[in-house]
C-alpha cells in the first residue's frame, strides 16, 4: 500500500494535511485515517469535516466528524471498482 499525505497550500502557518492509504488492485481501495491542521468553518471557531472522494463517474463520502480542526477516521474504507467507465 501507499501511505499518503495530502497537502493543502494556504497562506497560514498551517497547512491542513489528509492522510490515507491507498491500495490499488484489483480495485481502488482508499483508507481513510485523518487530517490536522483544517480551517475553522464555523462560528465556534471549529469545523464538521468530510471527505468526498471521485473516481471517475463514482462518488463517495466519509462520515462527518463534529466540531473538530483534526478530525480521526479510524480506518474507513472506500472501494472503487478499477474497470467501472
Amino acid at each position: 500500500p501507499n501511505d499518503i499525505w495530502l497537502q493543502f497550500p494556504q497562506k497560514k502557518e498551517k497547512i491542513p494535511q489528509l492522510h490515507v492509504v491507498l491500495h490499488m488492485l484489483p480495485k481502488i481501495q482508499v483508507v481513510l485515517e485523518c487530517a490536522k491542521n483544517l480551517k475553522a468553518m464555523d462560528l465556534n471557531g471549529k469545523s464538521d469535516p468530510f471527505v468526498e472522494f471521485v473516481y471517475l463517474k463514482n462518488k463517495k463520502m466519509s462520515s462527518t466528524k463534529s466540531k473538530t480542526l483534526n478530525p480521526v477516521w479510524d480506518n474507513e474504507v472506500f472501494e472503487f471498482d478499477i474497470w467501472d467507465l
